[in-house]
Formats: C-alpha cells, structure tokens, sequence
C-alpha cells in the first residue's frame, strides 16, 4: 500500500531535487554537465570547443591533449541551466569536425573520444545532477 502511494506522488509531476539539480520529475530539458575528451591516438591534439546553449556561444576554448594524459573533463564555463546545447569539437591538427545537440535527457555528460581522422560523442555519461 505505502509502496503504490509513493509511486502514485512520484507520478504527479512534483520537483525532486537530485544532488544539486532541481528538476520537474516529466521535465525532459538537457542540463550539460561534463564533457570528458579522450585522446585515441599516440600523438598530442590540438582541438576547438565550442557550445551553444539555447543557440547563443557560451562557451569557446582552444586544446591541447597529449596522449599520454588521461580524458580530459570539461565542466565549467557554461550554463548550467536546463535547455539545448550544441557541442562544435573541431580536430585542428586534421581539420576532422563534428557536432552534437543535446535537447533532452536531464543531466548528461558527452564522451568524446577523438582520433586521426575521426570524433565520436557518446552519451549520456550521467544520471544525476551535481
């Protein structure tokens, strides 16, 4: 009985705050919280970064990942607040480009596993907020 009540509130649509996030339980708004780059060759990479949040550029950075250096987590330097985001990661050294937009999925954190000729998003990388 006490377990089909707590479901049932659960269902209503009440806020649940999550380790720092504050979200609407049937809220489907993406929150960017990390992006963690993995360097797949055996050489150094020079990379750009761009995101957009809710199509303004909030974020732009230059990199550089030596191989040697583990991933690389991003996760300062923009809004987090809930909305759409586009990632640009632009390979400099080999001019390979990619994006992603991430419209939906609550607290997300991108994978980005970036070789010779090739970037990949994977994702999400998290479940909860903070």
């Amino acid at each position: 009985m006490e377990r089909r009540f707590f479901l049932s509130v659960l269902s209503t649509g009440v806020f649940l705050p999550i380790s720092g996030c504050l979200l609407k339980e049937d809220d489907d708004d993406a929150i960017l919280e990390e992006i963690i780059i993995i360097n797949k060759t055996e050489n150094p990479i020079l990379f750009s970064i761009k995101i957009k949040y809710n199509s303004e550029q909030v974020y732009r950075s230059e990199i550089e990942i030596s191989a040697s250096e583990g991933p690389l987590t991003l996760s300062e330097g923009w809004s987090k607040e809930p909305g759409q985001y586009n990632i640009v990661i632009n390979n400099i050294n080999t001019d390979a480009n990619e994006d992603i937009i991430v419209k939906s999925g609550g607290c997300i954190g991108l994978i980005v596993e970036i070789d010779e000729k090739n970037i990949a998003f994977f994702g999400p990388g998290k479940e909860e907020c903070g």
